[in-house]
């Protein structure tokens, strides 16, 4: 296997890719698939802690998931809500501790900027609401704070983006995914970049349409995940026998 250098304009094709190879052929199948994905973690993380922590360590797991689905539907299959799962049941300690070190590396984010003075969002006096109005007049002057959160949380995303892939089609330890993931990075850092304005900007439209765009927006951004895979990581072809000696090569 080897890392391709992919041009930065690329990252458009991949959610092209993820449209028409994958989401356009069977839309309530990945509508299904990723409903499920949004309940099972909405669920855990509405448990104190334990269920908190498990959602974040889970992630992982459920996106291989998603890659063995792509996979599949490009072999002819559909997705199916048991693709959820059928990666942690393949791989289940790479994944686990992929996630345990991601969610570290999160949490020493968040402890970061709220120690530089990043202020905590709070429900209303009333407590059936969040306390917007509280929490923007807290921010001002500490813009820089949100911004800095932002660009590494996007960091963060972008470096271990491969994980998730790498640890379903590979038989390899978490850490030789993390390297590998790393690798293409920063080998391809302006295709990845695009993706993510282009990511940020799908964000914008499901804003702007108050979640409406979600139903599209969401399945574009799980599958590119395998589209971008499939652009930057290259299987290499074995080598031909020597028909007189049967050895490669």
């Amino acid at each position: 296997m080897r890392v391709a250098d992919v041009p930065a304009k690329d990252a458009a094709r991949w959610f092209a890719e993820a449209w028409r190879n994958h989401f356009s052929k069977t839309p309530m199948a990945w509508l299904a698939l990723l409903g499920l994905w949004l309940i099972v973690t909405i669920m855990l993380i509405v448990v104190p802690l334990v269920g908190q922590v498990a959602a974040n360590i889970l992630q992982p797991a459920f996106f291989a998931g998603i890659m063995l689905a792509c996979r599949a539907q490009e072999r002819g299959g559909e997705p199916q809500m048991n693709s959820l799962i059928a990666a942690f049941r393949q791989h289940p300690q790479p994944l686990i501790v992929a996630g345990c070190v991601i969610f570290f590396i999160e949490l020493l984010v968040v402890m970061l900027v709220m120690t530089l003075g990043l202020p905590e969002i709070t429900a209303t006096p009333d407590g059936k609401s969040v306390d917007v109005a509280g929490f923007m007049k807290a921010m001002d002057g500490k813009e820089w704070i949100a911004v800095t959160f932002l660009l590494l949380v996007g960091l963060i995303k972008g470096v271990f983006w491969f994980v998730p892939p790498l640890l379903a089609f590979h038989d390899m330890k978490a850490g030789a995914a993390i390297r590998w993931s790393l690798y293409a990075f920063l080998s391809n850092f302006g295709a990845i970049f695009l993706y993510g304005v282009l990511v940020t900007a799908m964000f914008m439209l499901v804003l702007v349409t108050y979640g409406a765009a979600m139903v599209i927006a969401l399945p574009l951004m799980a599958i590119t995940n395998y589209t971008g895979y499939k652009a930057m990581f290259v299987e290499d072809e074995p080598v031909p026998a020597d028909p007189r000696t049967g050895a490669e090569g």
